[in-house]
């Protein structure tokens, strides 16, 4: 194998999964500072060779149907994210590389061999770390709120405040058995009740306790190893929270101990935003059938209400699905023009739903959804939270699309708003705003638009709804 020539020790993992030195410098570690910040940007430099381009994207994608948008968007005159992505280029090497400090209001400070700190002291190590956190931060607090809504529909269900049935029993009381809930001769709603507190305690602790998600559910190996690392968390909100005060100005001045807490952000991501976030959804919606099904933008089909869910919450395509297939609501569509009402996935929702619901079909990620708009089919976008792009607001606008929000985190200008997550609204009051806005999708008759539909073609089979049980 050939030298490789490194300025820093290079870190990576040996067959435990414990960080540890794999390959040691050529200098000392207190070495030629200037000498790394070259090999970085030259690294960065290499990595941004790799970002395909517009015509990049048009000559290899696998999927005529993107190729055919793209370059319908492009003769109506639409930018897509795939024209802002070229209009951004350059971009930015110092963002790119994680060595641009816009933390305190001395900055913005940018790591070069002329400055190789900021105006505080910190290197590019410490810049990068903190950066990094907060992503992560970010990450976790993005996720998170998926889960706590997930949760809360999950106990409210249980506890009669919303009338949803659990439908994954046995998941329930799997789960439950394996975070040592009593279970035998228990309502299930009681055991549902227990395990959304606990997965909720998980989430919002201020007092150090042990972590239950991850006590019940990972390998006693990897406890004990974040144990020694001390890289346990005690709950998403409270490490969301430290990450932000170890990267405010003037407190965290060690690149090690940021990246612990990096550590510490990852697995509350993990057991809170995604562990826990399954165990709610499994349980209270079921755990899904493996389906088979046509997707992408050929499944679109003319003269029906066709809508579209955009996001990550399943309760609101839970129960926009269900009032759709309510005989009235279809009756209403068809006396409106038309042949019934369709539903269709964007991002997340649409592949959660679709091995739930037979009739979800998955269109295309947040990338793409401005293409999916370009057909002009749609009649109501339904947007809740995160991976919805402002820029789809501009091509619905054209193609007569309307838009609507349904979170107080998440809105749109120009959207209507049909928000149902807000505290002031009684939980009892949600079931009205889901029929709510199916009725407004309805209003907006099939072929109403003032634009011809346009819809490629192609589509293709999926296989979905593989899962690994877990046992008790």
């Amino acid at each position: 194998m050939a030298h490789i020539h490194s300025h820093r020790n290079l870190i990576g993992f040996d067959e435990h999964g414990i960080p540890t030195i794999t390959l040691k410098s050529d200098h000392e570690e207190d070495g030629d500072d200037k000498a790394f910040i070259r090999d970085y940007m030259n690294a960065v430099s290499a990595y941004r060779k790799t970002f395909p381009s517009k015509q990049d994207v048009l000559e290899q994608t696998p999927d005529p149907a993107v190729r055919e948008l793209i370059l319908r968007q492009e003769q109506l005159g639409f930018d897509t994210t795939f024209d802002r992505f070229d209009q951004q280029q350059p971009q930015c090497s110092f963002g790119m590389a994680g060595i641009c400090c816009k933390i305190c209001n001395m900055g913005p400070c940018k790591v070069t061999p002329k400055s190789p700190k900021g105006v505080c002291g910190a290197d590019a190590d410490l810049i990068v770390a903190r950066n990094l956190l907060r992503s992560a931060a970010a990450g976790v607090a993005q996720h998170g709120m998926h889960g706590r809504e997930v949760i809360l529909s999950l106990k409210w269900a249980a506890e009669g405040k919303l009338d949803l049935p659990i439908l994954g029993q046995q998941k329930i009381r799997d789960v439950a058995k394996a975070f040592g809930i009593k279970t035998s001769r228990r309502n299930i709603k009681k055991i549902a009740s227990e395990l959304a507190d606990v997965l909720l305690e998980d989430m919002s602790r201020t007092v150090p306790k042990e972590y239950e998600v991850i006590k019940a559910m990972a390998p006693k190996e990897r406890q004990e190893l974040w144990e020694k690392l001390d890289i346990l968390p005690i709950s998403a909100y409270h490490e969301v929270f430290e990450a932000y005060h170890k990267t405010g100005v003037g407190t965290d001045g060690d690149w090690k101990s940021v990246m612990q807490q990096f550590l510490r952000c990852g697995l509350a991501f993990t057991f809170s935003g995604v562990v826990s976030t399954a165990i709610a959804t499994d349980g209270l919606f079921g755990v899904g059938d493996r389906v088979t099904s046509k997707v992408n933008i050929g499944a679109l089909k003319k003269g029906y209400v066709n809508i579209a869910v955009h996001g990550h919450l399943p309760t609101l395509v839970s129960e926009i699905v269900k009032v759709g297939q309510e005989e009235r609501f279809v009756e209403l569509a068809k006396k409106a023009g038309a042949k019934g009402i369709r539903f269709y996935g964007i991002c997340c929702s649409g592949l959660s739903a679709m091995y739930r619901y037979s009739n979800v079909i998955p269109l295309s990620n947040a990338v793409s959804a401005e293409l999916v708009l370009g057909t002009s089919a749609l009649d109501l976008w339904i947007a809740d939270v995160q991976d919805v792009f402002p820029a789809i607001m501009e091509v619905a606008k054209c193609f007569k699309t309307t838009v609507i929000t349904t979170s107080d985190s998440a809105r749109l200008p120009g959207a209507e708003r049909y928000e149902y997550d807000r505290p002031i609204i009684p939980i009892s009051e949600k079931p009205e705003r889901w029929r709510k806005i199916v009725l407004r999708g309805i209003k907006e008759l099939p072929g109403q638009t003032g634009n011809s539909v346009y819809i490629h073609s192609y589509e293709v089979e999926a296989e979905v709804g593989f899962l690994r049980r877990i046992r008790a």
